[in-house]
């Protein structure tokens, strides 16, 4: 089984595992974007916490997981502001005596609205660059009217 993540240069990581299907171990995580010498962090909330490190953005999910999981990416370089991604969270179900992967779309409303007014910021921050743009071919176009360039 393979569970895939993108981290994203705003420190959190998207779970791109979307389809709920049976864990089974050894269970892959692989993290799409992750430096050298990243670390992943699995805990659950019965108060079990596990450290893997990364090699080329992959390594084995702890069997001993259970319920809802959270996921962080740590480069333990002992500096202060040190590269952190917090992921996305999935949940280990028990469904007749099988163990399911779900993601936990739990917060996808808040995710959704996150995103809605980040895009909103965007938008405006791009009107105003084009807008500054615009003058700057305009100072251009005018500059170049008072020479003769053949």
């Amino acid at each position: 089984m393979e569970i895939r993540y993108k981290l994203l240069d705003n420190g959190t990581g998207v779970l791109l595992t979307r389809q709920p299907q049976p864990y089974r171990t050894p269970c892959v995580v692989c993290f799409d974007g992750a430096p050298i010498r990243a670390t992943a962090v699995f805990s659950d909330r019965v108060g079990h916490t596990f450290y893997r490190k990364l090699s080329a953005g992959v390594c084995e999910a702890p069997g001993a997981l259970t319920g809802t999981v959270r996921v962080s990416v740590i480069v333990p370089d002992g500096k202060k502001d040190s590269a952190r991604w917090l992921c996305e969270e999935f949940i280990l179900k028990d469904e007749e005596s099988i163990l399911l992967f779900l993601p936990n779309d739990e917060r996808l409303p808040e995710f959704v609205a996150a995103v809605r007014v980040e895009l909103e910021a965007l938008r405006t921050e791009l009107r105003a660059a084009v807008g500054e743009m615009q003058k700057m071919k305009e100072q251009y176009e005018a500059l170049l009217e008072g020479y003769d360039i053949t």
